[in-house]
């Protein structure tokens, strides 16, 4: 694998969405600007429009950058450069993933520069961590499934389910045992089920994204 080419082609796909780029960060920019203003409205609509702002990249990025070349038959014009399969799949990846790391990042940044005190409410539940953490995985498994199914409808499907399963919906069929609160518990208190749910959903993270690189690097065409 030529890694000028895939850095080439990771460019590529960052001039292609230098605009959802600046968008986003300007957004992210905006709802932290909200968070430290005077004022609980305006507290409130920032701390709404961070989350929404990562949710938009996690389900458009795919969609745009590996689907839309598709649609758009810019693949075509690919086959017809010296690029390979594996190192195709890798600038998709490394180039999708550092886009939405730039507005994740922000947003760890801008918590983290949060007035001591507000800073302190934040970041005292384990359950801040867990969800940035888990916002990386929804966009590695959104990401992942539209280069293996190549498929818009699959991937649509799949962020529908993020959506049922992320909103209350989930919570109707959560068991209400004393297992399962303690384990809630432990989360927001930063105990062992913290460190254990962020260490799963690392894994699952590094787990999605080899299988996809393997499962597309051993394709020997981009049909």
């Amino acid at each position: 694998m030529n890694l000028e080419t895939v850095s080439k082609l990771v460019a590529k796909d960052w001039h292609l969405h230098r605009r959802v780029i600046l968008l986003t960060v300007a957004g992210v920019t905006l709802a932290f600007a909200l968070v430290f203003a005077p004022g609980g409205g305006a507290r409130s609509i920032g701390f709404t429009l961070a989350p929404a702002m990562l949710i938009s990249v996690i389900f458009y990025l795919p969609l745009s950058s590996v689907l839309g070349e598709r649609d758009g038959k810019t693949i075509t014009f690919l086959m017809g450069l010296p690029i390979t399969p594996s190192e195709y799949v890798a600038s998709k990846i490394f180039g999708n993933l550092l886009i939405f790391l730039l507005p994740w990042l922000a947003v760890v940044t801008a918590i983290v520069l949060l007035p001591e005190g507000r800073a302190h409410a934040v970041l005292a539940t384990g359950f801040v961590p867990v969800v940035l953490v888990g916002f990386v995985l929804a966009f590695s498994f959104v990401l992942g499934l539209a280069l293996i199914t190549e498929s818009g409808g699959w991937t649509v499907a799949l962020i529908v389910g993020l959506l049922l399963l992320t909103s209350n919906v989930a919570g109707e069929f959560v068991p209400d045992t004393p297992a399962v609160r303690q384990a809630i518990r432990s989360i927001a208190e930063r105990g062992s089920a913290f460190y254990a749910t962020l260490a799963v959903e690392v894994l699952l993270i590094a787990l999605i994204l080899a299988s996809t690189f393997a499962a597309q690097a051993r394709k020997k065409h981009f049909l």
